[in-house]
């Protein structure tokens, strides 16, 4: 899933690129705008290994915000306040660290999902840095789509594209 929309991505902004050479200068401009105002978000997607730099550094700073009290995670029981549920003190989830067996699978989504099958616990870190990395992906996509649509309709000659058209 995550390699599908990095692809979905790095496809659109071909697209963009290929309509910007033939839209207005004002449309080229409004478009670069708007893809610099979600830069950073753009790059921690399509930088190389984004997806496991985002898994391992939110790793950590859960671990340190689990350290902090800071803790609430979104996925699990209700109340539950735990980084994973195994009763395994040296769980590298735990010690803040993406878990081997994840890192050295033949992709980390199938790491990932044979960790939780195969581990005593639910890993409630790691499936919920999962989760944020799949919506920070969709947003840049949806950024891009808008910007891809407010290219290709200045292209062929369609203006006044409204962003709320495409984002929803």
């Amino acid at each position: 899933m995550v390699r599908s929309i990095r692809q979905e991505i790095d496809d659109i902004s071909n697209q963009i690129m290929d309509q910007l050479e033939v839209a207005s200068s004002a449309t080229t401009d409004a478009v670069m705008d708007h893809i610099d105002d979600h830069r950073r978000q753009l790059e921690q997607v399509r930088q190389d290994d984004a997806y496991e730099r985002h898994l391992v550094t939110t790793l950590s700073e859960a671990k340190d915000a689990f350290e902090d009290g800071e803790w609430a995670p979104e996925y699990g029981d209700e109340g539950e306040n735990r980084l994973c549920t195994c009763p395994n003190p040296y769980c590298p989830l735990k010690q803040g660290t993406l878990p081997p067996a994840v890192r050295m699978a033949d992709s980390l989504e199938e790491g990932i999902t044979d960790y939780k099958t195969t581990h005593r616990g639910t890993p409630i870190v790691l499936l919920e840095a999962r989760e944020q990395y799949i919506e920070l992906a969709y947003e840049v996509k949806s950024m891009l789509q808008w910007a891809h649509v407010t290219a290709r309709r200045d292209a062929e000659g369609e203006n006044d594209v409204d962003e709320a058209e495409v984002t929803g």
